[in-house]
């Protein structure tokens, strides 16, 4: 789940924010990078990447210390572990090249964190975590290999993840989460409102609109996410 504060408190499923980064996806610009149209299994991907979330958002857990629910900022680091290996056992079930680029996108995000932080058993459980992927990606490259840059295409679905998530967020290109940041190959973006400008050559030069379904976290706590008032959060997109 994904929490922002402004201007209203606003939860955001993680199926939404992929069904976003599937949607960005799909508007690259795929002859710059040197690449082929993905096929369908790769947008399938980026659009089902997150599915190990989706019964956790239906009734998120609570944080003791604030009495709110938890996000993917501060929940634990051991329920991220249980969330990525469902979204890769979803994955397997929709296809293996799908599989694929959906643990290399998890892993990812595993090779992210400090992981030294962490108490020795949760540690064990990383390492077991990243251990197993590797395995899994191992068996599924087969259904990849035969499509042209698939490991570049792994890393254009993070960078379309992490692009939504600043959509998601709220954030305009002053406050731009750093640890998501991909170096030279990070978009410029711009974003006023709903309003949004992103510069870098990744997409094909067109106007697009988006939009995602949230809920309205009201102040009295609730139990299920789908007590809270429903809201459609929208953005007019300009990319060059």
């Amino acid at each position: 789940m994904i929490i922002r504060d402004h201007p209203k408190r606003i939860a955001i499923p993680q199926a939404a924010h992929a069904e976003l980064t599937a949607e960005l996806a799909r508007h690259l610009d795929y002859e710059r990078a040197g690449l082929t149209d993905p096929p369908e299994t790769w947008f399938q991907a980026a659009a089902r990447h997150d599915d190990g979330w989706l019964y956790w958002d239906r009734q998120p857990e609570v944080n003791p210390k604030t009495g709110t629910w938890f996000d993917f900022m501060n929940m634990p680091a051991a329920t991220h572990l249980s969330i990525w290996k469902r979204s890769v056992e979803l994955s397997q079930g929709l296809h293996p090249a799908v599989a694929w680029w959906v643990s290399r996108h998890v892993v990812g995000l595993f090779d992210m964190h400090d992981w030294s932080k962490e108490g020795w058993y949760v540690q064990r459980q990383g390492r077991e975590f990243r251990k197993r992927q590797l395995l899994l990606q191992d068996q599924f490259e087969p259904a990849v290999q035969n499509f042209k840059g698939y490991e570049q295409l792994g890393d254009l679905l993070s960078q379309c993840d992490w692009l939504s998530l600043v959509l998601c967020m709220g954030h305009s290109e002053a406050d731009i989460l750093p640890m998501f940041s991909r170096g030279d190959q990070t978009p410029k973006v711009v974003a006023e409102g709903s309003k949004v400008h992103i510069q870098n050559g990744w997409f094909r030069p067109e106007r697009i609109e988006c939009e995602v379904q949230a809920f309205e976290v009201p102040d009295e706590p609730v139990s299920y996410l789908y007590e809270c008032t429903p809201v459609t959060l929208s953005w007019k997109i300009e990319m060059v």
